[in-house]
């Protein structure tokens, strides 16, 4: 679908708004995709209802809904194109939890995603860092927390390892194999649920429920339940641009369409041999719903970078005749293809039929957002998301979307982290585009890039999987050799915890980091990342007993970690404890300061020891700080456990001269 309109609230009016033009011409407001991703990733309510009213389900499902609501957790599996991903949603939503994703890495800690009536999905199709098997033992040893929080977990595993028990190490009786559903039950239930739906849409569910030929069900012979749904949503797109058509008048652009314009693209590519021509189709797809001009400035750029020809000057006219020929609508002086999923179908082409190419174009793209500046807005960044993960999609190509983020990232940062933020949350890409941030985040990182993997794991990615978004983030504030790139990361994480519905989770997946083994990175990322948060005043005593429980537990442990850890950790604790003082001078909380700190430091004397060394530090000859420093050592003399035994021998030692005498 295609931009038309400069507006904004044009286009969010619905997810498909049509116009007519001529006889087979359809021009499209566009719902961008980011947050149908985002809505679909996080697994929201609007999403669930829409999910519930089209899914049909596959063979084995009823059986599948009712081990899992049984016995809390199941593996399903199935063959490609099976909706395993849409099944596992609707058996966690049927369930009566709420479906959550989870990556797969090497510290996954399934425990720190379990809340009540959470619904685990962990897809261990794609190359993950932790076996099934791993998986399934973690899950066993959460059996009681999964059952008093009345949760349920579902683990999709590849086909071929569905016999293997020693892999999976699960209960065979709880492996569930799922065939796909008939394709033209999925296509009648998603055109059920067009809103307003046109005559063409009803004859169109007539004829899949019928059981005589038809072209239709000749398209559905054979088609996954991706293409069938695929399939509905072009019915339900040109039927809406034309709503006086019937499904006949519609149906060469329905078969042309479905087969993705295929016919079409490489007709239009033996009729022009102008490198130009194909120059301002390439622009036109990529830039999809642009301002006019824009588009004939990227031909032009295109054409310079492939090294051949010229684009002319701007020419009204002749641009006008150019588009008519590529079924392209000028409207509000943007231009965009008149028929839904051409600018998909291009690219599509040139990628397969024209590989040579593939460099040209990816070398024009990586410098689109320094040429175009502001021009660039959201809504162009989307549909050239769009695009570009289609592509990526298709060819299983992931790197077309990796290539050009990390291009984009020391251009326009935020362009970049668009772009590989609609990448994360993408289903299919999701996975690749995630373990690329990874990596840039653990392989000393520019600045720049470490700007963008800062702002996407800062951003919406982090509603999806906060855990997932924290790790990388650690890894930037880790960094000892860069402070700019270590300070993107910690100002990343400062965010997150500045935020309501995720400051909870940041501090348990700190938490969580402390209590590693003193000799593991992640116990000295971690620690060293709570010193600097506890130096925001975010990070105060709270009253409310989960967060302070977390403080707490981080206090403790950085106290055990102090006489080995690293340099850098022993320098950022006195200037956590610094503030955390001052607060308490001059903030209404200090007995709460005061009381966290000391019981954190309670029944060891090297803490309390630590603790005071600290206080002193402090405090130095300022008579501004000494109550705080008498209240908080008479506080400590009752927790040192060294103290204590003294004071007991000293009383033992008065009641026996009392009693001797």
């Amino acid at each position: 679908m295609t931009t038309m309109d400069s507006t904004i609230e044009t286009a969010s009016q619905s997810p498909v708004a049509a116009e007519h033009h001529g006889d087979n011409n359809y021009t499209y407001n566009y719902t961008y995709g980011s947050q149908k991703l985002l809505a679909r990733s996080r697994y929201d309510s609007s999403w669930l209802i829409w999910l519930t009213q089209v899914f049909e389900p596959p063979t084995g499902y009823s059986g599948a809904l009712e081990k899992l609501r049984n016995n809390h957790r199941i593996v399903i599996t199935g063959n490609a194109d099976s909706g395993l991903h849409t099944a596992a949603t609707m058996l966690l939503h049927e369930a009566k939890t709420s479906p959550r994703m989870v990556t797969v890495e090497q510290d996954l800690r399934l425990s720190e995603y379990i809340g009540d009536r959470t619904g685990l999905l962990i897809d261990l199709r794609s190359t993950a860092e932790m076996s099934p098997g791993d998986v399934s033992d973690q899950l066993a040893a959460l059996e009681a927390e999964l059952t008093s929080t009345e949760s349920r977990a579902v683990v999709i595993v590849p086909p071929e390892v569905k016999h293997d028990v020693e892999v999976l190490r699960t209960d065979p009786a709880n492996i569930v194999w799922f065939d796909p559903p008939v394709p033209a039950s999925v296509l009648i239930k998603h055109l059920e649920a067009v809103t307003d739906p046109t005559a063409a849409v009803h004859e169109a569910i007539a004829a899949a429920r019928s059981q005589a030929d038809s072209q239709l069900r000749a398209l559905l012979d054979g088609a996954s339940p991706n293409r069938a749904r695929a399939l509905a949503e072009l019915i339900r797109d040109l039927s809406c641009a034309v709503p006086h058509r019937c499904l006949d008048e519609l149906y060469p652009d329905i078969e042309a369409g479905f087969h993705a314009w295929q016919d079409e693209v490489d007709q239009w590519y033996r009729d022009h041999k102008s490198t130009d021509d194909r120059a301002l189709l390439v622009a036109l797809a990529a830039l999809d719903g642009a301002p006019t001009f824009v588009i004939a400035e990227e031909a032009g750029e295109l054409v310079r970078v492939s090294g051949s020809g010229g684009f002319p000057p701007f020419d009204a006219d002749g641009l006008r005749d150019r588009l008519d020929q590529m079924h392209a609508q000028l409207n509000r002086h943007r231009v965009g293809f008149s028929r839904p999923g051409f600018a998909d179908a291009v690219f599509n082409y040139v990628w397969l039929d024209q590989p040579w190419l593939r460099r040209t174009i990816l070398e024009w793209l990586s410098t689109l957002p320094a040429r175009l500046g502001r021009r660039l807005d959201a809504e162009l960044i989307d549909a050239l998301s769009d695009r570009l993960l289609a592509v990526a999609t298709e060819f299983n190509d992931p790197d077309v979307i990796i290539d050009v983020g990390r291009a984009w990232a020391s251009r326009k940062s935020e362009t970049a982290a668009r772009l590989l933020t609609n990448s994360a949350l993408d289903p299919i890409l999701g996975r690749r585009t995630r373990a690329a941030l990874k990596d840039w985040a653990t392989s000393s990182p520019t600045a720049a890039v470490a700007a963008v993997v800062a702002s996407v794991c800062g951003g919406d990615l982090a509603q999806v999987d906060l855990q997932l978004c924290l790790t990388r983030l650690r890894y930037l504030a880790a960094s000892g050799s860069n402070e700019r790139v270590s300070a993107l990361g910690t100002a990343a994480v400062r965010t997150l915890a500045e935020r309501e519905e995720t400051a909870p989770g940041v501090l348990t997946r700190v938490r969580s980091w402390c209590t590693y083994p003193a000799t593991s990175p992640a116990r000295r990322d971690g620690t060293a990342i709570f010193l600097m948060l506890a130096q925001a005043p975010i990070t105060g005593p709270t009253g409310e007993g989960d967060l302070d429980r977390d403080l707490r537990t981080c206090w403790r442990h950085t106290m055990d970690l102090l006489p080995n850890g690293p340099r850098r950790v022993r320098e950022l604790w006195q200037a956590a404890i610094d503030t955390w003082l001052d607060n308490a001078v001059s903030g209404p909380r200090t007995d709460q300061i005061l009381a966290m700190l000391v019981s954190a430091a309670a029944s060891s004397g090297l803490r309390v020891a630590q603790l005071e060394h600290a206080t002193r530090q402090w405090a130095g000859d300022r008579t501004d700080r000494a109550s705080v420093l008498r209240d908080l050592l008479t506080r400590l003399r009752g927790v040192d456990p060294a103290r204590r035994k003294v004071d007991e021998l000293r009383r033992s030692f008065q009641h026996f001269r009392r009693t001797s005498s």
